[in-house]
């Protein structure tokens, strides 16, 4: 299952890079872009907290907070070198 979505995603945006290439599309000239991209990523992180399970979150709440304080700077600065 993971498999086939991740080739419809890959085919999705090779699909649009080609009609943007094709048809000389700039997403930098279509209004109102950005507030539509950040729509899209509010809506989607609100559908992901939404499926949280929520005794599961409080019995390994250590563990996401570590991940959160330690983990999330450590992979940035490492990303960023």
């Amino acid at each position: 299952m993971m498999l086939k979505l991740s080739i419809l995603s890959l085919g999705l945006g090779f699909a649009a890079h080609w009609f943007a290439v094709v048809f000389g599309i700039n997403a930098r000239t279509i209004p109102y872009i950005e507030e539509i991209m950040n729509t899209a990523i509010a809506v989607s992180l609100y559908i992901n907290v939404l499926s949280i399970d929520k005794a599961l979150f409080k019995i390994n709440l250590g563990v996401i907070l570590r991940i959160l304080v330690l983990g999330v700077p450590i992979k940035s600065l490492v990303s960023g070198f």
